[in-house]
């Protein structure tokens, strides 16, 4: 098979429930006392988080794509909360897939995966070096990341941030002659091409040897449009409950073969199960909530400028002013305080104050946070 197992095709690997994530990656670290990620059965996507003291860790993510080691494409996911695999899961692997299949489309060439190299750092904390990992292609241990983020949780509650910066390392597969003719191009034909055509030897291999028609044939029958073609492409899953199309990716049509592989029933929309429409769920309303945020931010920048025009005041509101001025005397102005030692200390033994006048640990943390912060810039009270 062409080169492109090794990058698109390497997307798919296995069968997912979203919330079977909940359970190993933070219970095998995660200790009673410790913030963990947020779980996916809790996970409202509308829902800022922002609860203090915290419920859940947060992190931003900054994730590259590198082709012959030279970046072309990056973004950054701010203010995350579910664990790093299931936001793997749910949304990177298929914003990765959608990236480097346009690169190949564009450039009609095939390119591979060779390794993925995450860091991962807390932003002003110089006791903490950035920690460094790299995985064979995008086969990435989730669990390291989420163990290593969970144990800097105190860091996160004292106000530091947490970051993950992750570089997917690709190169591009020469193939044949450098040729960039119509018809060598036609000769080697389309990556997706040649998949269809593996697939369909695949397909008569299977028939073959079981005398009946391939599964995946099934479900891709299944699971076409139901009525006219929509937009949302020639397979999509139209929801029993309010009738509404939600477009299928090649992983989703995989998900249901391993789903029919392993004895479910898919002889309708109805039969989808409930662990893929979650799944088509949680990417629907991903997608709604950034076209909001590109919208909100579109709006605002169009919204006309505001003049604001001073004017000077009257003779009469002058002699207003007067008088009022000479009714009312300014208070003198305070000396600047002094404060004997060290002020580092000073600064301490201030926080430490404040820290006894309170019962509750949770405001203790906060006067704790503002030690720091003011130690840290070199302020002074």
């Amino acid at each position: 098979m062409a080169s492109i197992l090794s990058s698109p095709e390497s997307f798919d690997d296995g069968q997912w429930d979203p919330f079977e994530d909940d359970i190993p990656s933070q219970q095998q670290t995660q200790q009673a006392d410790q913030l963990g990620f947020c779980q996916l059965s809790d996970w409202d996507e509308g829902k800022t988080y922002n609860e203090h003291p915290p419920t859940c860790l947060h992190y931003s993510m900054e994730w590259k794509l590198r082709i012959n080691n030279r970046e072309v494409s990056k973004e950054t996911e701010q203010d995350l909360v579910l664990a790093p695999a299931s936001y793997w899961r749910l949304f990177l692997k298929s914003k990765l897939e959608e990236v480097v299949l346009h690169k190949i489309r564009t450039k009609k060439r095939d390119m591979k995966s060779e390794d993925t190299k995450i860091v991962m750092t807390v932003t002003q904390q110089r006791s903490e070096p950035p920690l460094t990992k790299s995985f064979d292609e995008i086969n990435i241990d989730w669990s390291v990341v989420e163990t290593q983020l969970i144990t800097w949780g105190y860091l996160f509650l004292a106000g530091k941030k947490l970051r993950v910066t992750i570089s997917f390392n690709y190169n591009y597969v020469e193939a044949g002659q450098p040729s960039a003719t119509s018809k060598n191009i036609n000769q080697r034909g389309s990556t997706t091409q040649r998949m269809l055509t593996e697939l369909n030897t695949e397909l008569d291999i299977d028939e073959g040897l079981t005398g009946r028609p391939a599964i995946w044939k099934a479900v891709y029958e299944t699971m076409r449009c139901p009525g006219s073609p929509c937009d949302k492409g020639p397979h999509c899953w139209c929801d029993p409950v309010g009738k509404k199309h939600y477009p299928l990716r090649p992983r989703h049509l995989k998900s249901f073969i391993r789903f029919v592989e392993q004895g479910g029933l898919l002889e309708s929309h109805s039969d989808v199960p409930d662990y893929i429409r979650q799944q088509l769920y949680a990417e629907e309303q991903h997608s709604l909530a950034a076209k909001r945020q590109k919208n909100a931010g579109t709006s605002v920048a169009n919204l006309p400028p505001i003049h604001i025009t001073n004017t000077m005041p009257t003779s009469s509101c002058q002699s207003c002013q007067r008088k009022l001025s000479s009714d009312f005397e300014m208070p003198p102005r305070n000396s600047s305080l002094s404060i004997p030692g060290f002020r580092d200390k000073a600064v301490e033994e201030y926080c430490a104050w404040h820290q006894s006048k309170f019962e509750n640990s949770e405001h203790r943390v906060e006067y704790q946070k503002a030690q720091d912060v003011m130690k840290e810039n070199a302020m002074t009270l």
